[in-house]
């Protein structure tokens, strides 16, 4: 009989173990799952272990994993179109009254044969906010989408910079920001308001 089935190593669990200890007739077979589910990029090793009624049979285990493909962009609020932001690039926003804010949502793409892993997001620049972050750190699928939004909130006039760092695994995407912030504009008219009556 099968009395216990052990294993070791973070990035492998057991799935669908039957309940034991087991009895198996002649010609019987016991089926269960290793999965193999990473945290992280890499190559990973453990050990199996079944115990049986007069022996221990152990076997080592391993697996890799494929390697995800990240691109970068964001959507346009205006025209509500994808645009592509590459690594050192640099996200303008428009012009914005004080006081006031224009936002962007960002989005992470994994165009990869392999789950990829999104380890934290951080922003220089005080006139610029990331805003709706997932909680960090973050697993994407294979064609899978991380997003978040950015938000430029300007306090004084003139031209403003920031950056943005994604951190991945094995890389860390920078993109620049920039952006302008205006004082409202006003506009007067000066009209006849015709003869000042006489007072009694």
């Amino acid at each position: 009989s099968l009395r216990a089935v052990a294993i070791t190593g973070s990035a492998f669990q057991l799935l669908s173990l039957p309940v034991l200890p087991a009895t198996l007739a002649s010609a019987q077979t016991l089926r269960f799952t290793v999965g193999f589910n990473p945290k992280q990029l890499g190559s990973f090793t453990g050990t199996l272990r079944l115990e049986l009624d007069n022996e221990t049979i152990a076997a080592a285990i391993e697996g890799t994993t494929s390697n995800p493909e990240f691109s970068l962009s964001y959507i346009d609020p205006s025209t509500k179109n994808v645009v592509p932001l590459p690594q050192g690039a640099t996200l303008t926003f428009p012009a914005t009254a004080l006081e006031s804010s224009t936002s962007f949502t960002i989005l992470l793409r994994n165009q990869g044969p392999g789950t990829g892993f999104v380890n934290s997001v951080s922003v220089a620049g005080e006139a610029f906010q990331v805003t709706d972050l997932p909680s960090l750190p973050a697993t994407v699928a294979p064609d899978g989408t991380f997003q978040f939004g950015l938000r430029f909130s300007p306090r004084q006039r003139d031209t403003q910079s920031g950056l943005i760092a994604i951190e991945l695994p094995n890389n860390v995407v920078r993109i620049g920001l920039a952006g302008s912030g205006v004082s409202g504009e006003f506009t007067y008219q000066v009209g006849n308001a015709g003869p000042v009556p006489d007072l009694i």
